[in-house]
């Protein structure tokens, strides 16, 4: 049975299904991802029990605690890969707010 007549099918069981907050999550992330999902209730449906069977088989959506660690692995930044510009630019807001700087900054001449 294809995704498009199991989607088809669950919604001829459950006709709000199409709504639940996990379909309307999933079918917000596949659009952000670039892909075509259609406001028909069997479309969404299909959508959300493909991306179930086809990509939903690492840590935010299964809880594996390795394919958690290698996720944040993926997308986060290690300080040393920040460039200084960065710092820089925080320390300079950060004075021009009112917060932080040196001893230095605040005695004035």
């Amino acid at each position: 049975m294809s995704s498009e007549a199991e989607g088809a099918a669950l919604h001829r069981l459950r006709p709000d299904l199409h709504n639940s907050p996990q379909v309307r999550r999933v079918v917000a992330y596949l659009r952000s991802c670039g892909v075509a999902v259609l406001n028909r209730p069997s479309d969404r449906v299909a959508a959300y029990l493909d991306f179930l069977t086809h990509q939903a088989r690492d840590g935010v959506f299964t809880g594996d605690p390795m394919s958690v660690e290698r996720q944040i692995e993926a997308h986060v930044i290690s300080a040393d890969e920040v460039p200084a510009a960065y710092f820089e630019l925080q320390q300079r807001l950060s004075r021009e707010q009112g917060y932080g700087g040196s001893a230095a900054d605040k005695r004035g001449p």
